[in-house]
């Protein structure tokens, strides 16, 4: 064999499979055919063309847009303008940074990375087409193959992307000029922080989504803190309708929209922004005749330590069933290199958190409410807000609530979710408590700091118990 492990992709699901098999003194090799520009680049969409690039931008737009309020504080400013160059150039400065950390730390663990296109051909067999289409395709051999190719932005049928007019994300985040009207197609987190990083730079934005009721995972009085506070003159949002079609007109895009009356609307925006959802990158992977089994929607099918029903080879990440996230993937990474290795390790896949990183911030994790019904499971529910916390006073911020449902007479927590400041960061106490069976109870029990925004936790664990302090 040429390697003990080799592993198609580099995105957070692939990199991280393969530095942890490296620490267990595996021989790896990781083949990935990235790049940004001329430049060959690890880390996968995650890294160069989506949740870092994107979560940068957001965070000098709202820097942007807390000007505003900064009168409120005392501090006066004439007059603030918008170098849309710079911005980008500290993006990608970012973006650069952690790549370039990702290629150190294979050197440190001598992980050799093949620059190219992985294919599948055996149990134990890889072919590899290098990016110079002139070399010729070689086959490699390992014990263990982990796959790990990610995940590409849907199309929809009729509005092929042009990266002219017509964007995926990607192209929205590295726009040159920033347009006056932008249509987004979709008001899950690519249309929702995307779009929140436009308008705060001026540009008008609708949102067109299909389902009737916006971010339907969320409780309700939850999505409808979040719709009003990001919805406003320039920031637009219409649900329950269908895309019939868009064309180009006069350098402009025409999106016809069908109402939820029935109506249609002719949108016109100077950019569509599609944030459909996403497909597993499985084509051209997987030779025909190595057996591997694969969904009707291009997913891989594995079992619940991410085995293929080939032996020794392994599928992780986005191209497997699950939510799309990067630290899942991440999580599978390091679970399959313990298997490889001879370890036990498993995930529990009711304990993920999900982020959406508008402001203010969206976090979840564990079951929502309908599915506690579905499995009927006696619960109750507590709950607490931020407009009564002294930090999130202090700061300016008080939209927002967190809910937790818990198990009845136990108060093991069965699912949160949380709207409000710093959610990303609260919603992982919530995590490690769920990890271990934690309850609304031991929550209670524990001291927080005072001021933080973590005493909104503590009050919603007492709620449960019909003990808050802070609650009329």
């Amino acid at each position: 064999m040429d390697y003990d492990v080799i592993i198609l992709g580099a995105g957070p699901a692939g990199y991280v499979a393969a530095i942890r098999c490296a620490q267990y003194g595996k021989k790896v090799a990781v083949i990935d055919p990235w790049h940004n520009g001329k430049v060959a680049a690890l880390g996968g969409v995650c890294l160069n063309a989506g949740c870092i690039p994107s979560k940068a931008l957001l965070d000098s737009t709202q820097r942007y847009a807390e000007l505003k309020t900064l009168s409120e504080h005392g501090i006066m400013i004439d007059k603030a303008t918008i170098d849309l160059d710079s911005m980008m150039q500290r993006k990608d400065q970012i973006v650069d940074k952690l790549v370039n950390g990702i290629a150190l730390l294979f050197k440190r663990h001598g992980i050799e990375w093949l620059q190219g296109h992985g294919k599948l051909v055996g149990p134990h067999d890889v072919e590899i087409q290098p990016v110079d289409k002139n070399a010729p395709a070689r086959t490699l051999q390992a014990e263990s193959i982990i796959l790990a190719t990610g995940s590409r932005p849907a199309e929809l049928p009729g509005i092929p992307y042009d990266g002219t007019h017509i964007l995926h994300a990607t192209h929205a985040l590295s726009l040159r000029q920033i347009p006056k009207r932008l249509a987004i197609i979709g008001a899950g987190a690519v249309g929702l922080e995307l779009g929140s990083v436009w308008n705060r730079l001026g540009t008008e934005v609708h949102v067109f989504e299909g389902l009737s009721n916006f971010l339907p995972f969320l409780d309700p009085r939850l999505s409808r803190q979040i719709h009003s506070h990001l919805t406003n003159e320039t920031f637009q949002l219409t649900l329950g309708v269908k895309i019939e079609g868009a064309n180009i007109d006069q350098d402009m895009v025409k999106l016809d929209v069908r109402a939820a009356d029935g109506k249609l609307i002719t949108h016109t925006a100077e950019l569509l922004l599609v944030a459909a959802g996403r497909r597993p990158n499985t084509e051209n992977l997987i030779a025909e005749d190595v057996g591997l089994a694969i969904a009707e929607n291009g997913e891989i099918t594995v079992d619940h330590q991410c085995r293929t029903n080939l032996e020794n080879v392994y599928a992780i990440g986005d191209i497997v069933r699950g939510p799309k996230l990067a630290h899942k993937g991440s999580a599978e990474g390091r679970m399959v290199a313990a298997l490889i290795a001879g370890q036990y390790d498993q995930i529990d896949y009711d304990c993920i958190p999900a982020v959406i990183y508008t402001h203010p911030e969206m976090a979840w994790v564990g079951l929502n409410e309908p599915q506690i019904k579905q499995q009927q499971i006696p619960y109750q529910i507590g709950q607490a807000s931020f407009a009564t916390n002294g930090r999130a006073l202090a700061g300016g911020a008080t939209t927002g609530m967190v809910k937790f449902f818990v198990e009845k007479n136990s108060s093991r927590i069965l699912g949160a979710q949380i709207v409000g400041p710093e959610a990303s960061l609260l919603i992982q106490e919530i995590v490690s408590l769920m990890e271990f069976s934690g309850t609304a109870e031991d929550l209670a029990a524990m001291i927080h700091a005072h001021p933080a925004l973590s005493e909104v936790l503590h009050e919603a664990a007492e709620d449960c118990m019909g003990m808050a302090i802070h609650k009329a």
